[in-house]
């Protein structure tokens, strides 16, 4: 895996896997936008992209952000690792992620990779409500975004 991923132009150093599972796997954003721009030059690209889930429209992301300009715009794939907080009773959402691409409003073609990591919850059930619509937000903020020069 590690020979395959140098091939890419991803930093290697930002990636950590020990498991198929994905427990046990972490990768920095910047590793993760720069494998998936590698993943958009492939010959399989459109098919890698059109496999992703849709913001407020379908998969795992069908109840995300589904009034923003963004839903149907974003096409990235979700992750949640959470674990039982005895503590407080609740849930530590260790870490949960997005990314894929997105079209913006101006036309611009990005790679996104947005985490949040360590948020305490009471409910298990508010973990995509309250950070999986978190990070659909930052996604549809990106995309009405003004380019930067």
């Amino acid at each position: 895996m590690r020979k395959f991923l140098e091939t890419t132009g991803a930093d290697v150093s930002g990636a950590s896997q020990s498991d198929g599972a994905g427990a046990a796997a972490h990768f920095t954003p910047d590793f993760m936008v720069h494998y998936l721009a590698f993943m958009a030059r492939q010959p399989s690209a459109a098919i890698f992209h059109d496999a992703l889930p849709v913001l407020g429209r379908d998969g795992t992301l069908w109840n995300i952000q589904t009034t923003s300009r963004a839903a149907g715009h974003v096409y990235a794939k979700t992750g949640t690792y959470a674990s039982q907080d005895l503590l407080h009773e609740g849930v530590l959402v260790n870490g949960k992620g997005l990314a894929g691409y997105m079209t913006t409003a101006d036309g611009r073609h990005l790679a996104l990779a947005i985490y949040a990591n360590n948020v305490p919850l009471r409910d298990g059930a508010a973990v995509t409500p309250v950070v999986g619509d978190a990070l659909g937000e930052i996604a549809a903020a990106a995309y009405d975004a003004p380019r930067v020069r």
